[in-house]
């Protein structure tokens, strides 16, 4: 993922499998993260493909208009194709960047 926009409450799917090194069958990555924000209170959710958003994790509330957020996480997988769901909640955000350092198989 690499310089990405989202608009407000949008949910957009990534596939780990093949990008970065990932190889095909692993069940989670590890990985950094940056996204931007005019608004505070933006956060993103992450959760396997298909699964439900908020029950695994968020990075992010941005506390001063006009900021910008970097983070770690890891996150698993979806079983079949080993993609994410990445949403922005509480506003539009810009510039979103995923860096997968690794993964688990």
């Amino acid at each position: 993922m690499n310089n990405v926009s989202f608009t407000s409450n949008q949910t957009q799917t990534f596939t780990a499998w093949g990008a970065g090194g990932v190889a095909s069958g692993a069940r989670a990555i590890m990985f950094g993260y940056f996204f931007s924000a005019s608004v505070t209170g933006v956060s993103h959710q992450f959760a396997p493909h298909g699964s439900t958003l908020g029950q695994y994790f968020n990075l992010g509330n941005i506390q001063v208009a006009s900021a910008f957020f970097n983070g770690f996480g890891i996150c698993p997988l979806d079983a079949v194709a080993g993609k994410i769901d990445v949403k922005s909640s509480g506003g539009a955000s810009s510039s979103s960047n995923m860096w997968i350092y690794g993964y688990y198989m």
